[in-house]
């Protein structure tokens, strides 16, 4: 599955308004942890289609500076996962392959209940 490149306006409509997780990695193109993350973030949103997966450059204005830095991103890469605007958790410096899996794993788990009140059941 594509990874979306996410400025701040478009944060109500494809964050907030997603019934279904959100994760989004939180980075920019001086970090070089952020480099050796993206072809491991790439393969887990292949992995993981029930997913979202999209992408917020830090660097790219003030604005995704000031968002980033509201968010409680100190630090990159770090990844944030949401489900209809709720953030579950979040993945903070360079994961594997296997430690991101785990990681994504352990917030869908987490995420059912998020999930289950999005879904219209029965309508």
């Amino acid at each position: 599955m594509a990874i979306e490149e996410i400025q701040v306006s478009d944060w109500e409509g494809k964050v907030l308004g997603s019934p279904q997780i959100v994760v989004i990695d939180f980075w920019h193109n001086k970090c070089i942890w952020c480099k050796k993350l993206e072809p491991i973030y790439s393969d887990a949103s292949e992995k993981f289609t029930d997913i979202k997966f999209m992408k917020l450059n830090i660097l790219e204005s003030d604005e995704n500076n000031a968002f980033a830095l509201g968010k409680g991103v100190l630090s990159t890469p770090t990844l944030k996962f949401f489900c209809n605007g709720i953030e579950l958790g979040e993945s903070i410096g360079f994961k594997d392959s296997e430690a991101l899996a785990k990681e994504i794993e352990r917030i869908k788990g987490e995420a059912k209940s998020c999930q289950e009140a999005s879904t219209k059941i029965g309508k």
